[in-house]
């Protein structure tokens, strides 16, 4: 009885073990995000230009093409200003402009089903008429029921964009989906 007691205690301690590891792992990730948007607002703050903005996932050797300081840690924050060119916050982005992307979204085919139908009918024959029952009630129909779905996969695509002081183009690749492609379409992509 002790022992059992003394397991059961034990596996409390490292339930609640594992919880308060878990929750300073969210306590750390949320005081991250908060020092970064503080950042964020000062560096925005400070040129009076916001409109709006999205943030992007960009692939990490084409940050330099962005101008990002090396071992950038933070937010990739594409930002739209008021007079519609756009620059990445953090101090000294370039003014951009977004002139192509390219996207061809993925998706992954899920399929659920069952089978059902034989083993009742088999065990109720088999009841009834034995052996021979049970092969009977075996070979009825069938009932076969599936269902699909289609999830997006989140995937690579490429953005171009004009650096407007010096009139050159760079493209950068970034992780999108339907919604971020969207989003930088319709609040982002200049139509000239």
């Amino acid at each position: 009885m002790w022992i059992f007691l003394l397991i059961i205690c034990c596996f409390g301690l490292m339930v609640c073990y594992s919880i308060t590891k878990n929750n300073r792992k969210i306590n750390a990730d949320r005081e991250l995000h908060n020092k970064n948007y503080r950042i964020f607002k000062e560096i925005e703050d400070a040129r009076d230009d916001y409109v709006t903005d999205i943030i992007v996932q960009i692939k990490a050797s084409d940050l330099p093409k962005l101008g990002y300081p090396d071992n950038y840690i933070g937010f990739y924050d594409l930002v739209k200003g008021k007079s519609g060119n756009l620059h990445f916050s953090y101090t000294g982005s370039p003014e951009l402009k977004l002139i192509d992307i390219e996207y061809m979204p993925e998706y992954q085919q899920i399929t659920n089903g069952n089978v059902s139908g034989k083993t009742g009918s088999a065990i109720v024959g088999t009841a009834i008429l034995g052996g021979a029952g049970g092969v009977i009630g075996s070979s009825g129909k069938r009932k076969i029921n599936t269902t699909s779905t289609q999830k997006e996969i989140n995937t690579f695509g490429l953005l171009t964009f004009l650096e407007i002081s010096t009139n050159k183009k760079f493209i950068v690749s970034v992780v999108l989906n339907k919604a971020v492609y969207t989003r930088l379409k319709s609040d982002f992509l200049t139509l000239d």
